[in-house]
């Protein structure tokens, strides 16, 4: 089997591929407006929360990585699991820490993971994939956070919340799943794809225990 290449001296930036010298010149933007600088990161992270959900675009996002987007995810899964900690600052703080504890570290135990089975991934790149595939959990909280307002009954609010955050955490693992694909041999498939499982797993489970903790 042939794994991906991904020392390949190809730089995919917002969708272009540098041919040459004169077109890296191009792609210089030292010299550019702050703005036009944001808006093309901007775009740059939109394109890259479409690209891991779409087979056929995952591998640009890891040629082009960022950690921007997995922060932002991060941020706004802490600061809505916050919320439902308690009116109590003893209460919510130790959530919105022990939260990017566990993104963090648990993306950085899988990569090392992943990397450890021979893969060609780069430990940012890992992080990369596995904070953009988060998109799915991310969803599915903000999913279980409206439901009370719209189900009263609590039997069926368990039921849909469990559905919600079961469907996100499939999702996710299908997504980082299918990036990853390609950048191991074929027999390690489950030794990689293990922790990865475990991972998005551990993170439904925060959602669903802390989204409605009264439900």
């Amino acid at each position: 089997m042939s794994l991906v290449d991904l020392e390949s001296p190809s730089t995919v930036i917002d969708g272009l591929t540098p041919q040459g010298p004169d077109e890296w010149a191009t792609l210089n933007t030292l010299d550019e407006p702050i703005m036009t600088t944001v808006m093309r990161d901007a775009r740059s992270i939109v394109n890259k929360f479409v690209n891991v959900y779409t087979p056929k675009k995952q591998k640009q996002l890891l040629r082009d990585w960022d950690l921007w987007g997995p922060l932002m995810i991060c941020v706004v899964l802490a600061v809505i699991l916050q919320t439902s900690a308690g009116s109590s600052n003893s209460e919510a703080v130790p959530h919105f820490a022990e939260l990017f504890v566990m993104v963090w570290g648990g993306a950085a135990l899988v990569t090392l993971n992943t990397i450890l089975m021979g893969s060609q991934l780069s430990f940012f790149q890992g992080l990369c994939v596995l904070g953009y595939c988060l998109l799915g959990q991310c969803i599915s909280l903000i999913v279980c956070k409206a439901l009370p307002a719209i189900i009263g009954n609590k039997m069926a609010l368990f039921l849909v919340t469990v559905s919600a955050t079961m469907l996100g955490c499939v999702w996710s693992i299908v997504a980082a799943s299918g990036t990853f694909s390609g950048l191991y041999e074929d027999h390690r498939t489950i030794l990689v794809r293990y922790p990865i499982v475990i991972y998005y797993l551990l993170i439904s489970w925060l959602i669903l225990s802390w989204s409605n903790p009264h439900c």
